[in-house]
């Protein structure tokens, strides 16, 4: 499959489903899908279908997921700044668009919270980086351009330090708590999506750990 083609597919693909979940019997004539009078159940039981979110990375995805009015969710591989920026692109498509109901917004990001700061470094370190390795490989070879390319290389080899920075929120309950308050208010999220075991090589009790006090330090503090 060309990779160039996946949004568009992604999209009409969308519009089979909701017209399979919406309708009794449905059709469909499209650039890569066909369907003659057919029906698909069970039916949702949410009316007219269930909370559909779709994720937006790139800068022409913003508006265009704005515009349809969906519930979004982002992830944070790019940085607040950036984020902050597609986000007012979102919302000026989405009230363009004539939608009037509150947006939904989630961020998808790698959370741990150590007692102290140097736990907090030193214990997601290995699994992070193990992941930072895998993307390496992995996210050139899905690019359709050598500048492409070039980008996900940059971005996949970041170091341990600009992650913490930029991509993942480690620290103490009290740094963890600041920075969630950060992107949820210059962001206007609804919540979040957290990552607790980044890499999936954190040892189980130190992810356990890391929820406890997330769930008994941390949150009580994000308003």
């Amino acid at each position: 499959m060309d990779y160039g083609e996946t949004r568009d597919r992604l999209f009409e693909g969308l519009e089979v489903v909701m017209k399979a979940w919406k309708n009794e019997t449905f059709s469909h004539a499209g650039q890569y899908w066909t369907f003659n009078d057919v029906t698909v159940v069970p039916k949702p039981y949410q009316q007219p279908h269930p909370l559909t979110r779709v994720a937006a990375l790139s800068a022409d995805t913003f508006p265009l997921i704005g515009s349809m009015g969906y519930p979004t969710f982002l992830l944070s591989g790019r940085g607040i700044d950036y984020l902050e920026e597609q986000m007012k692109e979102y919302r000026r498509a989405y009230r363009e668009a004539g939608h009037t109901s509150p947006d939904d917004v989630l961020l998808r990001i790698p959370a741990y919270v150590g007692e102290t700061a140097e736990r907090a470094y030193s214990e997601p370190k290995y699994s992070t980086m193990h992941q930072q390795a895998y993307n390496a490989r992995v996210l050139a070879g899905f690019q359709v351009t050598e500048e492409a390319r070039h980008q996900a290389r940059a971005r996949a080899t970041v170091s341990y330090d600009e992650m913490i920075e930029q991509r993942l929120i480690f620290g103490t309950p009290e740094a963890v708590a600041d920075r969630l308050q950060e992107y949820k208010e210059r962001l206007g999220l609804s919540g979040f999506i957290l990552e607790v075991n980044h890499g999936g090589q954190i040892p189980n009790e130190l992810v356990v750990n890391s929820m406890k006090l997330l769930a008994e330090k941390v949150f009580p503090k994000v308003k």
